[in-house]
């Protein structure tokens, strides 16, 4: 009886002894795999900044490029009426110079 009961004992301890080994490599492999999601999902926040800023960054390059181009039609709209402005006052100039030299 007692060699049934410690023949019986050793071989629940070879099969605990079994399956926490087997436990442990599931955790070892569980392990694992969180560091490669934990990588994976910072690489996916990295990437997703980066091109936040690069949107951010065309948005910007965008606007200012918006303000630039209408710097310079107001510049030349500006400078459209002085010529206009100035032709005209020439012309008047013309006219009155005509008038007087004849």
């Amino acid at each position: 009886d007692i060699e049934e009961l410690n023949e019986k004992v050793g071989r629940e301890k070879d099969a605990n002894a079994q399956r926490e080994g087997e436990l442990r490599a599931m955790r070892s492999s569980h392990a694992i795999e969180v560091s490669k999601l934990k990588g994976q999902l910072r690489k996916a926040n990295e990437r997703k900044k980066l091109d936040e800023i690069k949107a951010n960054d065309f948005r910007e390059r965008s606007a200012l490029a918006s303000k630039m181009t209408l710097g310079v039609h107001k510049r030349l709209d500006r400078t459209i009426k002085e010529k206009t402005l100035l032709g005209i006052k020439l012309a008047e100039a013309e006219k009155t110079l005509r008038v007087t030299g004849q």
